[in-house]
C-alpha cells in the first residue's frame, strides 16, 4: 500500500490585524521528504500516531513523505493565499509523480483562513481528490476546534478530531485516522456523517477534564464501546473565525448508516442543549490583583488573559495587565509576557545588567494597551525551550530572540514570537519560576490548566482586551450570519436536520 503524508496547520483568528506572510511562514515551516519522519516519528504529534498505526497494521506500507508546512503551536491572523496555493501545488504534484497511490494521510488544523479562501482544508482535500481519483482513500486528523465544511466531508473518506481540550491526544487522533483508513482499505464498509450546529462558544468555558462537555465526550465514548459506531468527533469551532457558513459539528463513522445518523443527531442535540451552561465567569484585572494582594496560601495567583492568547490567534502584544500592575505599584513579584520585536532588539542593544526606557506593547495591534517605563535587562536568550506538556511534551519550541526585562517587581518575558503560552516552560526556561511569583499572567484559554493546576488552585478568568475576546458579542463579525447563531440567537426552535454524508 503506497501512502502519501502531508501536514498544514494554522488556527486563524479573523480579528487579528496581522496577515501571515508567505515569506515569514516558510522561514518557520517548510519541510519536505524524510525529514518529516525524523521530526514526528514516535513523537506526540498526529503524524507520529499515523506512522505507528501503519506499523501496527500488518499491511505492507510504502510511505511517501510530501510537504509539511505546520507552524508548531502557532495561531494568528489570516494567512497569505500563496501558502495554501503552494501546499496544494506541491501535494498534488506528489500524487501525480507517484501515481498510483492508495491512500493519503493529512494532518490539518481545520480552522485556517487565507486571504482568498474561507475553507483551506476543504480546498486541499478537494484538490487531492481530483488529482488522485475516486478510488484513493483520503483520511485527515484535525483539531477539535476545526471548521468542518461539507466540501471536506464530501471529498474525504475519514476525518478524525481531537477528543481532548486541553489537547493531549494529537498522537491518538492521528492513529485513529490511519487505522480507520486501513480498515476501509481492507474492505470494512465505513461510512461518515456530519451534523452542523449553528453555535459558537468561548474556548475558555469548556474542558474535557470536567463539566458538561466532558460528560458529552464520555457519553460518545460509550457509544463506541457499545459498538454502535466506530469513531466520533465533537467539534467546537474556534469562535474567532469569521466565515460565512461556520458552526460547530459532530462527525460519526461506522458501518451501520442508520446507527451513524442516529448517534450523530443525538450528540449534536446534546451539544446544542448545553449552550446555556457554557458561559464565562470573568473578573476584572483589579479584582484579580486584589486577590493576589490578600493571598496567603503560598500558591501563585493566575490571571487568565485569554483575549490576548497567541494560541487563539490574538496578537499577544497587550500590556493591559502590566499597565495595571505598574499603576498600582504592586509590591509582590509578578510576571507577564508578550511579542514585541522592537523591544527585543533594544534589549539586545542595551545588554544584560543595564537599564533603559522601554516602550512595550501594541506593536502588532495598535488598539491595545502599551506601557513606557524604565526597565532592567535581566537576561537575553535565543528563545529555545522544550515543552513540559502534557501537550507537545518534549518537543522543542522557538520564540526567536527573547529578553527578560524587570520593571519594579514585575518581570516581562519579551519575545519575537510566542508559541505554547500555556506551558509553564515558556516562563521557567528563561528564569521565571511561576511558583515563586505572587501573580502570573497566562495568555491562554484552557490549554494551560493541566500544567498549572498541579501547583495552584487560584486561577481566574479575566475580562481583558484582545482579538480572542471571551465575550463574542464584542467582536465585529462581518461574514457569519449572526442572526442564525448562538449566542446572538437563542435557537429555541432549532432542529438538527443538516446532515452531510461522505462519498
Amino acid at each position: 500500500m503506497k501512502i502519501l503524508i502531508g501536514s498544514l496547520h494554522h488556527e486563524t483568528n479573523s480579528f487579528s490585524p496581522e496577515i501571515i506572510s508567505y515569506e515569514n511562514w516558510v522561514k518557520e515551516a517548510y519541510r519536505e521528504g524524510s525529514v518529516i519522519k525524523e521530526l514526528y516519528y514516535q513523537k506526540p504529534h498526529a503524524i507520529g500516531g499515523m506512522l505507528q498505526a501503519l506499523e501496527d497494521s500488518g499491511v505492507d506500507c510504502q510511505v511517501l513523505y510530501g510537504l509539511d508546512m505546520t507552524r508548531y503551536g502557532a495561531s494568528g491572523g489570516v494567512a497569505d493565499q500563496r501558502i495554501l496555493d503552494v501546499f496544494i501545488e506541491k501535494m498534488t504534484a506528489y500524487v501525480r509523480e507517484n501515481s498510483p497511490v492508495d491512500g493519503i494521510l493529512l494532518s490539518l488544523h481545520g480552522a485556517m483562513q487565507t486571504t482568498g479562501c474561507d475553507d483551506p482544508e476543504g480546498a486541499i482535500i478537494q484538490a487531492l481528490r481530483e488529482a488522485a481519483g475516486e478510488n484513493v482513500l483520503i483520511a485527515a486528523s484535525t483539531d477539535l476546534h476545526g471548521y468542518i465544511s461539507d466540501l471536506t466531508i464530501e471529498n474525504a473518506d475519514i476525518i478524525t478530531g481531537y477528543h481532548t481540550y486541553p489537547h493531549v491526544d494529537q498522537y491518538e487522533t492521528g492513529y485513529r485516522a490511519a487505522k480507520l483508513m486501513l480498515q476501509k482499505y481492507k474492505g470494512q464498509p465505513l461510512h461518515m456523517v456530519k451534523a452542523r450546529i449553528p453555535m459558537l462558544v468561548p474556548a475558555s468555558v469548556y474542558s474535557t477534564n470536567a463539566g458538561p462537555f466532558a460528560k458529552l465526550q464520555e457519553y460518545a465514548k460509550k457509544c463506541v464501546a457499545d459498538n454502535m459506531i466506530s469513531d466520533y468527533t465533537i467539534y467546537q469551532m474556534q469562535p474567532w473565525l469569521d466565515v460565512e457558513v461556520g458552526g460547530s459539528a459532530v462527525i460519526v463513522i461506522g458501518e451501520d448508516t442508520e446507527k451513524c445518523e442516529s448517534v450523530c443527531v443525538d450528540l449534536a442535540e446534546r451539544l446544542l442543549d448545553m449552550r446555556h451552561a457554557l458561559k464565562p465567569d470573568q473578573k476584572s484585572i483589579d479584582e484579580v490583583i486584589d486577590i493576589a494582594l490578600e493571598n496567603t496560601t503560598g500558591q501563585p495567583v493566575i490571571i487568565v488573559d485569554c483575549a490576548d492568547s497567541p494560541n487563539a490567534g490574538a496578537s499577544g502584544d497587550s500590556m493591559e495587565v502590566a499597565s495595571r500592575i505598574l499603576a498600582r505599584d504592586l509590591q509582590i513579584p509578578s510576571a507577564t509576557l508578550l511579542i514585541d520585536r522592537p523591544a527585543v532588539a533594544k534589549a539586545f542593544e542595551v545588554g544584560v545588567g543595564n537599564k533603559a526606557i522601554f516602550k512595550l506593547g501594541a506593536t502588532i495591534d495598535p488598539t491595545l494597551t502599551a506601557i513606557e517605563a524604565e526597565g532592567y535587562v535581566r537576561s537575553l536568550h535565543t528563545g529555545e525551550f522544550r515543552c513540559e506538556g502534557p501537550a507537545y511534551r518534549g518537543m522543542v519550541q522557538q520564540l526567536g530572540r527573547t529578553a527578560v526585562i524587570r520593571f519594579g517587581k514585575m518581570d516581562v518575558l519579551v519575545a519575537e514570537n510566542i508559541v505554547c503560552p500555556g506551558d509553564p516552560q515558556i516562563y521557567r526556561a528563561f528564569g521565571i519560576e511561576p511558583t515563586l511569583y505572587g501573580l502570573v499572567d497566562v495568555k491562554a484559554c484552557t490549554s494551560f490548566r493541566m500544567a498549572y493546576t498541579k501547583f495552584t488552585d487560584l486561577i481566574y478568568e479575566t475580562d481583558t482586551q484582545g482579538s480572542a475576546a471571551v465575550n463574542l458579542k464584542r467582536l465585529d463579525f462581518k461574514r457569519l450570519d449572526k442572526e442564525g447563531f448562538w449566542p446572538w440567537n437563542e435557537l429555541n426552535d432549532y432542529q438538527i436536520h443538516q446532515l452531510t454524508w461522505s462519498r
